[in-house]
């Protein structure tokens, strides 16, 4: 049987915390997640509009966006 992937988007531009976050997720799940990044908002939004995830994770301090602002 198939399973199908959960889609993630990571909005991040700290390289650290993306590869972090990506080690987590296999920790809990392997296999289980697809993990797209960008590293800016307006690459995030952009990825948004042109494919579908299950979740969107964001950092509220990005080089084009911060806090409130971002969500």
């Amino acid at each position: 049987m198939d399973v199908k992937k959960i889609k993630v988007l990571l909005i991040e531009d700290n390289e650290g915390d993306a590869r972090l976050l990506k080690e987590l997720l296999n920790d809990v799940r392997p296999g289980k997640y697809e993990l797209i990044r960008s590293v800016t908002l307006n690459e995030g939004l952009s990825l948004l509009n042109s494919n579908e995830f299950d979740v969107a994770l964001t950092d509220l301090n990005l080089p084009d966006s911060e806090g409130l602002n971002t969500v």
